[in-house]
């Protein structure tokens, strides 16, 4: 390993793709080598990749070693893609990461960890990060309620596909829709791909936590017009997938039933209070779908829609644990749905089980 970290420049110039994996195993075994010592050092050996475009770097230990991916000296500036998912870092160093990266990155995933510290508000003023090219991203943000302004100093003109998963241990009802809204303020053009998760936090934190700003509920009632307006503005959307306990109020999904909004989403998983309201709006849009690839001049013009309409074709519905009787009456509906070709998925949200009708 030393020998590798003392490399020149000029060693592999062809490889393009980089896999670096970190363990604390040497230390354990006693051996010359200390990893943050020599990463302390001015090393060099990833410089000796010219041509270098992909590069994923990960860690093989339950308990994270504390990585400063600066520290590699990676040629920043020639990655198209790049893997952080298994690595965490805070926001200062993700900024500094995307900002090395901006005229060539295509496609990103990152792992960002807030942290609660005394001089939080002294933190220096986050500048704005332009990534011009950036058509991929996904973010696994833990406890992210902590400090948000790093969502909204992103600009990401061309980003395709955006998928957040997240985890709070301080705000029970972190309002995440607003960090996706403001991560793709720039981009309501273009993204095709919208899939959010709630996933359970990795480690306990040492904080005691924040006092959380929405009991009992998910999101702030005034969030009902701003998801409908942020979705008005997606009229590329071709996948949404929202996390539990976020559901739509009646007036989007009458919206989507429409074509008013969503115009051509494909794939869509969602919570549901009122599963025979949400299985009309299926009905509906694709009645609406079928009849526009008919006679199209003619309905658009009835229907008053800009564009055409697409089929929904891939649904997964959480709902609440409910009784046998309606259960049935669920499935019973659900496979009227499947008979005319579309993928419908049942989740009952309390029982833990996953039914596919």
């Amino acid at each position: 390993m030393d020998a590798f970290l003392d490399m020149r420049g000029g060693a592999f110039d062809s490889v393009e793709f980089l896999d670096i994996a970190f363990s604390d195993e040497f230390a354990v075994r006693l051996t010359s080598f200390l990893l943050n010592q020599r990463l302390a050092m001015n090393t060099t050996p990833f410089q000796s990749f010219p041509r270098i475009r992909h590069c994923y770097l990960r860690c093989l230990n339950i308990i994270p070693i504390e990585i400063h991916p600066i520290d590699l000296n990676l040629p920043w500036s020639q990655l198209i893609s790049l893997n952080l998912g298994a690595i965490s870092i805070p926001p200062n160093v993700f900024t500094m990461i995307t900002r090395h990266t901006s005229h060539t990155l295509v496609e990103g995933v990152f792992r960002i960890t807030f942290e609660r510290k005394p001089h939080a508000l002294l933190l220096p003023r986050l500048g704005a990060v332009d990534m011009p090219y950036l058509q991929a991203l996904q973010l696994n943000l833990h406890d992210a309620s902590l400090d948000q302004r790093l969502f909204r100093v992103l600009r990401l003109p061309v980003l395709r596909t955006l998928i957040v998963n997240f985890s709070d241990q301080y705000e029970e009802h972190f309002n995440i829709m607003a960090a996706c809204i403001n991560i793709s303020a720039y981009s309501t053009q273009t993204l095709q791909v919208l899939k959010i998760t709630e996933l359970p936090p990795p480690f306990p934190s040492p904080y005691p936590p924040f006092k959380k700003r929405y009991d009992g509920r998910r999101m702030p009632a005034r969030s009902c017009h701003s998801l409908e307006a942020y979705f008005l503005a997606l009229r590329n959307l071709r996948v949404l997938h929202l996390p539990r306990g976020i559901y739509l109020c009646v007036t989007t999904v009458e919206k989507i039933a429409n074509g008013e909004i969503l115009p051509l989403l494909q794939e869509l998983d969602l919570g549901s209070i009122d599963i025979q309201h949400t299985f009309s709006m299926i009905q509906r849009r694709n009645d609406l779908a079928h009849h526009h690839s008919l006679v199209p001049e003619a309905s658009s013009l009835k229907h008053g829609l800009v564009g055409p309409c697409a089929f929904l074709r891939s649904v997964r519905i959480v709902l609440p644990v409910c009784d046998l009787d309606e259960q049935r009456i669920i499935a019973e509906k659900a496979n009227s749905l499947i008979s005319t070709g579309i993928y419908v998925a049942i989740y009952l949200l309390e029982s833990s089980k996953f039914y596919v009708v």
